[in-house]
């Protein structure tokens, strides 16, 4: 995670020194800015839970999976099981209507 946090820092110099570069020839209100602060707020995130984050230990994964089990979950966003597929209702036969395309080529017209 560290070794991604240089790339990120890396990726954040190049593209926004080029933009700066654009901002230079083109003159104007120095909207790079905007670019500037928003990444660099991501940037340091990043690097603040890569460098001064707590690593997540298999204990810290066993209170978590111990606590969704407490409260009657089988995950942290689980949904209620799906219903079974079943096939058309019995009452639907081929050449009903239903689908006059089909109907149609099944008839050889």
């Amino acid at each position: 995670m560290r070794r991604d946090v240089g790339w990120h820092l890396a990726t954040y110099l190049v593209v926004n020194g080029l933009l700066v570069f654009v901002w230079s020839i083109n003159g104007g209100s120095f909207w790079p800015v905007w670019i500037l602060a928003l990444w660099g707020i991501g940037l340091l995130f990043r690097a603040w839970h890569a460098f001064a984050g707590r690593p997540v230990t298999e204990q810290d994964v066993d209170r978590a999976l111990e606590q969704d089990r407490s409260r009657g979950r089988h995950g942290a966003h689980a949904r209620p099981p799906l219903p079974p597929v079943t096939g058309p209702p019995s009452d639907v036969e081929e050449g009903d209507g239903l689908d006059a395309q089909s109907d149609s080529a099944a008839a050889g017209s």
